[in-house]
């Protein structure tokens, strides 16, 4: 809950929330406006390299000034901290912002997301970050990502952002929303987005743990109209008289006429499921008990069917079904969706056949008179209007024009065997594969990031790659050897077409080495052959193989060379992670009139931003001292006057206070605080 004007009042006022000094003029409608100290800490540009594991003075490293005002230069990273010194109680905690007027100005300090990155949400899959509920947090030391209750803020935002684009992927996110990037002397440290450069290296999770609520339903559309047999019927009936009700009252519940009802216990007529299926659970009627007493009327056999015809669990083979359409599917005479009509194409007839005996296997009556029609040196597959309707209801978001297909959000929220059958009916339709590559393409920017995202949580890595011609694509690649034959045992069984690429080593997959390895590395002795021919490679290209490591570790282990224990340390550490190259970075403007930005609040403040892992700032419950903020310079220089309100808090309400309130090494911070180690 964010706290208002009178909340933070009366906080104030009762002393749960220290603000010293207090102007009545920093409280604003849902936060308080915090004023800029008169200490500014810039980063001196010099060559020495800094060890944090060493002795090294942190204070070598920055110029301390002290002033009635300050000038940051064009992208210029300063540490700033706020007049205020603040004590929150463990209840509370706090989300730091920049004033809009200075975010006018280029400077940024919200470390978040644009609202269209497609983050992997634990319940509901892969989804639009503004639409997300939840991301997983990741903890570092084991790069486990992992699923625990967050906190989601979104904001406006109106200003420069920053576009990365990597071999993997591409994200867009304020100047100063931190990544984790490979540092040779450091291993790993955190960068802001405004300082990535070309060639750094990025990490980014392995895979995502499975958090699916479980196997989904297909459901009959809302407007079929259904019948019931004498026993439901009567069960009805008898229910309605349980709860001392009537015909006349339960109908008008309903906002319908008594002879509606009669109609419907007597089966003279029939009427819509949707008024039949909220009847039975308001009555709590256990629908799947009771599907064969249902009837409906097909037009194309001419006979009553049970609705256990249509009410399906999701299994494997609608799933490919689903995944076949999605990459292939077309509808016609939707308005109206009176007599819609939903057809596949392909030049292989043994596709639309694998097709046909799947909907026979599982609709039976309703599809055992389908046909493949040869049109224009294509073969065609139409559904029968009671299955494109029941499709279209279903997985609607799939169906959209091309542009804009999505993953049908019942497959999102399924298991794995599910997500995998899915995406070998996507790869039927929209797949390609030879003895080099193997790979996806649509025309939804949307699909194709959820697709990389579905594949992470089989634990395969793929590549987006956007590709122009007359109009714009995507291409799903599957790369690295390790992860072609994941693609082969995990999705490549349900598939028709075949997996071919074999790959002999690996060349896509490679862990950085930092410094303290290299230096060990070459201590080992050259008279060894596997150091002579492979090991002292791996040295010259300051990389090695993921595949390989197990031979620099049984190396290391053999011959303990000088400092070995921190060797193993760090390549253990690098292995984790997947280390993506940072392509281009370029400033983007966000949007006319601004847009939403998003960011979360998470127990490891990491979190994975699609597949990225990245940081974001927040105050914890129990904190207490001045605020040192990091602030990035715009495209030109600004002068920013002590005193002046430049940051505005926003304070929310914790669900409980926490167990452990902050005692960290920023506890009690006055004036601009450095890094401490």
């Amino acid at each position: 809950m964010i706290l208002s004007d009178f909340d933070l009042r009366n906080y104030i006022k009762s002393g749960r929330l220290k603000i010293e000094p207090f102007s009545e003029e920093i409280i604003r409608e849902n936060g308080l406006d915090l004023r800029l100290g008169n200490t500014i800490a810039r980063l001196r540009k010099i060559g020495k390299v800094f060890d944090y594991r060493s002795a090294a003075n942190i204070n070598d490293y920055y110029v301390i000034e002290k002033g009635e005002y300050f000038i940051i230069e064009p992208n210029e990273r300063v540490l700033l901290h706020t007049l205020e010194y603040i004590k929150l109680p463990p209840e509370l905690m706090g989300f730091v912002n920049l004033r809009s007027t200075y975010a006018r100005l280029g400077l940024s300090i919200p470390p978040c997301i644009a609202e269209d990155t497609i983050v992997m949400d634990p319940l509901k899959g892969p989804t639009k970050a503004i639409n997300a509920e939840n991301v997983f947090s990741i903890d570092v030391e084991s790069n486990a990502p992992f699923y625990a209750p967050t906190r989601k803020y979104v904001n406006n935002y109106l200003g420069s952002m920053i576009k990365i684009g990597t071999k993997l992927s591409e994200i867009v996110t304020t100047p100063t929303h931190k990544f984790l990037r490979f540092n040779p002397a450091l291993t790993i440290e955190e960068a802001y987005a405004a300082l990535l450069n070309k060639g750094d290296l990025l990490a980014t999770i392995r895979y995502f743990p499975e958090t699916s609520i479980g196997y989904q339903i297909l459901e009959p559309y809302p407007c079929l109209h259904v019948k019931i047999t004498n026993k439901l019927s009567s069960k009805i009936r008898d229910k309605i008289y349980e709860y001392n009700l009537t015909l006349s009252k339960t109908a008008k519940m309903f906002n319908k006429h008594k002879s509606y009802l009669i109609n419907l216990l007597n089966g003279i007529y029939g009427v819509k499921w949707e008024f039949l299926e909220e009847l039975l659970t308001m009555l709590k009627i256990p629908i799947e008990e009771y599907l064969n007493e249902v009837l409906f009327y097909s037009k194309k056999t001419r006979k009553y069917l049970p609705l256990t015809t249509l009410y399906k669990r999701i299994d494997k083979d609608i799933a490919y079904i689903v995944g076949y359409i999605v990459g292939d599917g077309g509808l016609s005479r939707i308005k109206g969706r009176k007599n819609v009509r939903l057809c596949l194409t392909d030049k292989n007839r043994e596709m639309l056949e694998k097709i046909v005996s799947i909907l026979r296997k599982k609709f039976g009556l309703l599809a055992d008179d389908l046909k493949i029609e040869c049109v224009e040196k294509k073969y065609r597959l139409c559904f029968p209007t009671i299955l494109a309707k029941t499709f279209l209801f279903n997985f609607e978001s799939g169906l959209r024009r091309s542009t804009i297909r999505e993953v049908p959000e019942k497959i999102l929220m399924s298991p794995n065997n599910i997500i995998a059958s899915f995406i070998a009916g996507f790869f039927d339709a929209k797949g390609y594969s030879s003895s080099i590559t193997t790979y996806f393409s649509t025309s939804s920017r949307v699909l194709a990031f959820q697709i990389q995202l579905l594949l992470l949580r089989l634990g395969i890595l793929s590549r987006v790659i956007a590709k122009k011609t007359i109009w714009k694509w995507y291409e799903i690649i599957i790369q690295g050897k390790e992860n072609v034959e994941l693609f082969r045992n995990k999705v490549g069984r349900y598939c028709s077409k075949p997996v071919e690429p074999i790959i002999k080593r690996e060349i896509f997959d490679k862990i950085p080495l930092n410094y303290t390895i290299i230096e060990v590395l070459k201590k080992l002795p050259y008279s060894d052959i596997d150091v002579r021919r492979k090991i002292s490679n791996y040295i010259r290209r300051q990389r090695i193989p993921r595949n390989r490591i197990e031979l620099v570790v049984k190396k290391l282990l053999e011959y303990e060379p000088p400092g070995y224990v921190d060797a193993l340390r760090d390549l253990m550490r690098l292995s984790k992670w997947f280390w993506d190259t940072v392509l281009y970075t370029e400033k983007v403007h966000y949007g006319h009139d601004g847009g939403k930005i998003v960011d979360w609040e998470t127990p490891t403040h990491h979190y994975a931003a699609g597949i990225y892992v990245t940081h974001n700032t927040i105050i914890d419950g129990g904190f207490e001292g001045q605020l040192t903020i990091e602030l990035v310079g715009g495209a030109f220089p600004v002068k920013l006057y002590a005193g002046e309100r430049f940051i505005h808090v926003v304070f929310a309400k914790l669900t409980s206070p926490v167990e452990k309130p902050y005692t960290g090494k920023y506890q009690g911070q006055r004036g601009v605080m450095l890094p401490k180690f």
